[in-house]
């Protein structure tokens, strides 16, 4: 009901806001700075402290995997989420003034800015985070509740920031429905799924393609049915969209490589 319900608040400021989405956009970034600062300062201040040798050269392989690189490269499949800032930028392209221009600064501004601060992020809760063991086997729902909880050693601090977490996760939320919905509409327009008639129309008011947009929640709805029945096969499936995006940058990077080898692209 909890997923429901921030799918619904998506739609709300994707549809009925969406006229002034840029402004809820610009207000969410400011938010994330901010509770970057919110969330780091008091951690590291009031958080133990471990030495280097415990964090940089120390990996723990508790996930039951053969080997400590095939348990890397399987936790790497969440950090794709990541750089869903710089894969929301080119789908939102068409509305965009400027587009060639702005398109790629935002692009490499996403992933600068995304980069300092998930990478500051992780190096502190690993200085701050005490004993794993505790944090992982901790009864609260996600171990990085035990390591703020730990560290403030207090549940109304505690509480606060992880206010601070969810708002920044429902502006990641907002922005991937609008995205996914205009990535949609794409596909549509160009003729590329069925049903393409009613999927491509947008509103001649707004210009906001509502059919899109509601194909985008009825699929997330049915996806997320999946997780009553077995989280096993949600976890798979959303480990398929993670490998989907890879493939998807993969293919786009390859094919303009090759053609900039060949000169057919010379600018």
């Amino acid at each position: 009901m909890l997923m429901y319900g921030t799918i619904a608040l998506a739609i709300f400021v994707t549809t009925v806001l969406g006229t002034v989405l840029p402004r809820v956009e610009r207000f969410l970034l400011v938010v994330y700075i901010l509770g970057f600062f919110g969330v780091m300062v008091p951690l590291v201040y009031l958080g133990p402290h471990a030495s280097a040798e415990d964090v940089f050269p120390k990996f723990i392989n508790d996930g039951g995997w053969s080997s400590q690189t095939l348990s890397f490269f399987v936790s790497l499949s969440g950090n794709a989420f990541l750089f869903l800032g710089a894969d929301s930028v080119y789908h939102m392209s068409e509305e965009i003034h400027n587009a060639a221009l702005v398109v790629p600064r935002s692009i490499i501004w996403c992933i600068v800015l995304n980069g300092v601060v998930g990478l500051s992020m992780h190096i502190a809760t690993l200085f701050c985070a005490g004993n794993l063991l505790d944090a992982i086997t901790s009864p609260y729902a996600y171990p990085f509740i035990k390591v703020l909880r730990q560290a403030l050693n207090s549940v109304a601090g505690t509480a606060v920031i992880l206010a601070v977490i969810i708002i920044i996760d429902l502006g990641c939320v907002i922005a991937v429905v609008a995205t996914s919905s205009r990535m949609l509409w794409s596909f549509a327009r160009d003729r590329g799924i069925p049903g393409w008639r009613h999927i491509s129309k947008v509103d001649k008011k707004t210009s906001i393609p509502y059919m899109a947009i509601v194909i985008t929640t009825i699929i997330s709805i049915l996806i997320g049915l999946i997780s009553i029945g077995s989280p096993v096969a949600f976890n798979d499936v959303i480990s398929l969209t993670v490998s989907s995006l890879y493939a998807s940058y993969f293919v786009a990077c390859g094919l303009l490589l090759y053609r900039r080898i060949k000169g057919s692209i010379r600018d």
